[in-house]
C-alpha cells in the first residue's frame, strides 16, 4: 500500500484562464494535424500558468471541452428561436472543433495523425511517467568492509556514507596503493570478511555475492572462512600481530544499472537519429528525382532544338527551290519577250 501511495499524484485543476490559454494555443498551433505540438503547448503553459501541465492532460482536457461543446451545440440546434452570443471560450472552442473536424474528415491526415501519435505521444508519456517514478523510487547502497579483528566504528561508517570522497582521510579505511596480481590474500589481512548492507528489498543475494567476489585476492568460500571468530582457517598458518586497518583500493564494483529516465533518453536519442537518417534518405531520394527530372527535361529540350533545326533547314531548302523556280521562270519570260520583239520587227519590215 505504501508503494501505491507513492505513485498517486495531486489532481490538476483547470481554471477558466487556463482553458482560454490552452484553447488559444490549440487554435494557433493546430496539434490535431501534428500531435508532437501537444508537448510544445504543455511547455508554454508551464511557463505562463506555473502548473505541472503535460501533453497527456492538456490533450485530454481539450477533448473533454470539445465533446461538451459539441453536445451543447447540438442541443442548441434543436431549440428554435434562440440566438445566443458566443463568449471568448465558446469562440475558441468553435475554432478548435472546426480544426479537429477537418482532420477527422480527411482520411489521409487521420492515418498520418495516428502514426505520429504512436511515434511521439507514446514516447513522451513514457518519459514523463519514468521521470515521475524515478523521483519516488527509493535508493539503496551496498558496502563491503574488511574485518581485521577490530571493533567497527559505526560513527565513522556513517560519516563515510555521507562523505564518500573523504575515504582517504579516514584511519579505518586507508587504501593500499599496490596489490599483487596473485590469488593469495595479503598477509596482514584476516581471512574473515564482513559484509554490511542496507536492508532494502531491492538488494538481492546475487548482487552481494558478486560484490564480495570482485575483491582481488579474497575468496568467499566455506574453506577460507571459519565459523568461530578468532580462529584461523586451514588456508592460513600461524597468527599475525595486530596491524592498522586497511582496505583494498581496486574493488571492482558492478556497473550501475541505467534508470528509466536514462532508458527514455536513449530511446529519444535513438528516435532522433532514426528520424535524421530517414530525413537524409528522403533528401537523397528527392535529389535523385530532381536529377532524373532535369535529365528528362534536357532530353526534351535537345529534341526540341533538333526538330527546330530540321524545320529551319527544310524552310531554307524550300525557299532556295522557290528562288530557283522564279529565276527559271524569269529567264523563260525574257526569252519569250525577245522572240516576240523579233517577230514584231519582222512584221513591221514586211509591212513597209
Amino acid at each position: 500500500m505504501a508503494g501505491g501511495n507513492l505513485l498517486l499524484g495531486k489532481r490538476l485543476y483547470f481554471s477558466k484562464e487556463d482553458d482560454i490559454e490552452l484553447l488559444g494555443l490549440t487554435v494557433n498551433e493546430n496539434p490535431f494535424k501534428d500531435p508532437a505540438k501537444w508537448g510544445i503547448i504543455a511547455d508554454v503553459l508551464k511557463g505562463r500558468r506555473l502548473k505541472p501541465f503535460t501533453a497527456k492532460n492538456i490533450r485530454d482536457r481539450v477533448s473533454l471541452l470539445l465533446s461538451l461543446f459539441r453536445v451543447r451545440d447540438k442541443k442548441l440546434q434543436f431549440s428554435s428561436g434562440k440566438e445566443e452570443g458566443y463568449d471568448e471560450v465558446e469562440q475558441l472552442l468553435q475554432e478548435a472543433s472546426d480544426l479537429k473536424s477537418e482532420i477527422e474528415m480527411n482520411p489521409a491526415l487521420k492515418v498520418r495523425k495516428r502514426k505520429a501519435t504512436l511515434a511521439h505521444l507514446g514516447l513522451n508519456d513514457r518519459e514523463e511517467a519514468a521521470r515521475a517514478l524515478e523521483a519516488k523510487t527509493p535508493t539503496f547502497t551496498v558496502e563491503v568492509v574488511e574485518d581485521l579483528n577490530e571493533p567497527l566504528n559505526f560513527d565513522q561508517l556513517q560519516r563515510f556514507r555521507e562523505e564518500p570522497n573523504q575515504i582517504e582521510e579516514e584511519p579505518f579505511m586507508r587504501q593500499i596503493s599496490e596489490v599483487s596480481g596473485d590469488s593469495t590474500p595479503p598477509d596482514h589481512l584476516s581471512p574473515e570478511t564482513t559484509i554490511i548492507h542496507s536492508e532494502t528489498p531491492q538488494c538481492d543475494k546475487k548482487h552481494k555475492s558478486q560484490t564480495v567476489s570482485n575483491l582481488p585476492g579474497t575468496s568467499v568460500s566455506s574453506q577460507r572462512t571459519s565459523d568461530t571468530p578468532g580462529r584461523a582457517s586451514p588456508g592460513f598458518s600461524g597468527s599475525r600481530p595486530h596491524e592498522p586497518s586497511a582496505t583494498l583500493s581496486s574493488v571492482n564494483k558492478p556497473p550501475p544499472r541505467p534508470t528509466k529516465s536514462q532508458n527514455s533518453l536513449v530511446q529519444q536519442i535513438w528516435s532522433k537519429l532514426k528520424d535524421e537518417q530517414n530525413f537524409k534518405t528522403e533528401q537523397v531520394l528527392v535529389e535523385k528525382m530532381r536529377a532524373e527530372n532535369d535529365r528528362k527535361r534536357l532530353e526534351v529540350e535537345e529534341t526540341k532544338i533538333k526538330l527546330n533545326y530540321d524545320l529551319e533547314c527544310r524552310k531554307l531548302n524550300l525557299q532556295e527551290s522557290q528562288m530557283n523556280l522564279i529565276k527559271e521562270q524569269s529567264e523563260q519570260s525574257q526569252d519569250c519577250i525577245k522572240k516576240i520583239m523579233c517577230l514584231v520587227e519582222k512584221l513591221i519590215q514586211n509591212h513597209q
